[in-house]
């Protein structure tokens, strides 16, 4: 296993010289894999994309290789099929005859929508890394274990993919192979890093789209406590954060038990995602509001002094001020130590798209009401910070960046806009509303909040 640290694997790529490639065997084109190595999902850049760098430097145009690497998120927040479509008929009118276009990771789900309008394609939808490398002779593949230098962290990738398909996700109209990593061969990575880089292992970042997942595919049910377990057995792992991934409505007794034994989780990350049954059935959570309060209870009793973050959502459809309240008061009682708020992101494609979408207008005035209420009947010693990441429409700008200006550059630039993002952070006393209709007052604001909270006691 050799180890290459991301920041050198970054600054290969992002300075690729490609008047200067390196003679190879092999005529390979990676430059459209290349330009969209930062388009993607961290997890993508850390397992697979970094680990491509020895290939970086072995590239021709596209009209002299024979052989063309593509890749493409497909879907973030917004759907990049159009974005796609427009970037593989490019490349097929650049490519000489006989030429062969290997799609690769979650651009593959184009393959249903090309069919057959352009031969010799090949489509690897997973350990395309490791594919790419037996096929051209490079010594790379997929790192599911491997140190973050930029966060200082080791990054754990336990499995990959998630069975749900919740109704605001991109998996509800594009697919990723589900795959749990073996104990063995996480055991393998870490025993490793314990004889190479004992160093690298203080701090252990877990991550995935679905942790509670793990291990359905090898043991026929859920198994994370193995994982926990495995990471608790190191004396070299100080501290453990469950920084993406974990799902409170897929729980069980063995993973509580782990999580309730390891004394080295210092944080984790829980997607409340809304603060009502009502929305939470609507959106296909498997959690309710009752298992999130319970489930944050027993990690308090367990690890008093741990972090506890919850990303929820504003504007999901038919959301109205009482669910927003609602969802104050879940944060509240729950004592949330950072809260990520996100504005939900529509998408054709969605099954929530077939609801009545609200207006840009009323999501901000849900943020305001949200911050307002917290601000006016909450101790911020708890909420520290309220993160708000606001994302705009894109589809007047450009998301198609041609070939030309790369080659034109002969470097790696940035080479699509796919969204733009706002940060607004709101801590303790300091807490203030820059999102705001100003179409009503504060004092009208506060009647309707004081409404609203006055009938919830009168219903109970």
């Amino acid at each position: 296993m050799r180890e290459i640290l991301l920041s050198e694997k970054e600054k290969m790529i992002r300075d690729l010289d490609y008047s200067n490639h390196e003679k190879y065997k092999y005529k390979i084109c990676a430059e459209p894999l290349q330009r969209n190595i930062y388009e993607d999902c961290y997890r993508e850049q850390l397992v697979s994309f970094f680990q491509m760098a020895p290939l970086m430097n072995k590239t021709l145009p596209i009209e002299e290789a024979d052989y063309i690497l593509y890749a493409n998120p497909f879907a973030r927040v917004q759907d990049f099929t159009d974005s796609v479509l427009e970037e593989i008929e490019e490349i097929d009118k650049r490519r000489k005859d006989g030429s062969e276009i290997i799609i690769c990771g979650k651009a593959t789900n184009i393959k249903d929508i090309i069919k057959d309008k352009y031969s010799n394609i090949t489509y690897v939808p997973s350990h395309f890394t490791e594919y790419i490398g037996k096929r051209f002779e490079i010594d790379m593949k997929e790192e599911y274990v491997v140190y973050d230098d930029r966060n200082g962290a080791l990054n754990i990738w336990p499995v990959d993919g998630c069975l749900n398909k919740c109704g605001f996700c991109r998996r509800t109209y594009m697919d990723i192979p589900f795959e749990s990593q073996s104990i063995e061969f996480l055991k393998e990575k870490l025993d490793w890093y314990k004889e190479n880089h004992p160093e690298q292992m203080k701090f252990v970042s877990l991550r995935a789209e679905n942790l509670n997942q793990y291990g359905l595919d090898l043991d026929g049910k859920r198994t994370l406590n193995k994982v926990i377990d495995l990471l608790d057995s190191y004396d070299e792992i100080e501290y453990i954060s469950l920084a993406i991934g974990y799902c409170i409505g897929e729980n069980n007794k063995a993973i509580r038990e782990s999580l309730a034994n390891c004394n080295k989780i210092v944080d984790v990350m829980l997607y409340f995602e809304t603060g009502t049954n009502r929305l939470l059935k609507l959106i296909g959570k498997k959690h309710t509001c009752e298992m999130a309060k319970a489930f944050v209870k027993f990690m308090r009793a367990y690890h008093p002094d741990m972090k506890i973050s919850v990303a929820v959502m504003i504007g999901l459809p038919t959301e109205e001020l009482a669910d927003i309240i609602s969802l104050g008061d879940l944060l509240m009682e729950c004592d949330i130590d950072f809260v990520h708020c996100n504005y939900y992101g529509y998408v054709d494609k969605h099954p929530l798209a077939a609801y009545p979408q609200l207006s840009e207008q009323v999501k901000k005035m849900h943020l305001k009401y949200l911050i307002n209420y917290i601000k006016k009947n909450y101790d911020n010693d708890y909420i520290l910070t309220l993160y708000h990441e606001s994302f705009y429409d894109s589809s007047k700008r450009s998301v198609v960046r041609k070939l030309e200006n790369i080659k034109k550059e002969q470097k790696y630039t940035k080479g699509r806009i796919w969204y733009d993002s706002t940060y607004e952070y709101f801590m303790g006393d300091d807490i203030v509303v820059k999102s705001h209709d100003e179409n009503i007052s504060d004092e009208e604001l506060e009647k309707e909040v004081e409404r609203i909270v006055k009938q919830r006691k009168l219903t109970k």
